[in-house]
């Protein structure tokens, strides 16, 4: 998979292994869920207010099929949830 910037493929990456570890405990999240996790771990928290980058990673992760919406957002609210289909 290409990336425009090293920083969406480290959160692509990091987005991977964090629905990966969730998918058998929760395999619906929220967009505040994911904030909350990304501000919280060291390896991705330098980017907890790049929402750009962060939507680009989910956005990449729904073309690949590792998420679905629950419904169709125009953009991403914090309520916004997201099925985990790996």
């Amino acid at each position: 998979m290409m990336f425009e910037t090293k920083s969406e493929e480290i959160m692509y990456n990091w987005l991977s292994k964090f629905f990966e570890s969730l998918r058998l405990k929760e395999p619906i999240v929220t967009y505040e869920e994911i904030l909350i996790a990304i501000k919280h771990d060291k390896e991705v928290s330098e980017y907890q207010d790049d929402y750009e980058t962060i939507d680009s990673a989910l956005d990449a992760l729904k073309a690949m099929r590792i998420i679905e919406f629950t419904y169709n957002p125009d953009e991403y609210f914090m309520d916004t949830e997201f099925e985990i289909c790996l």
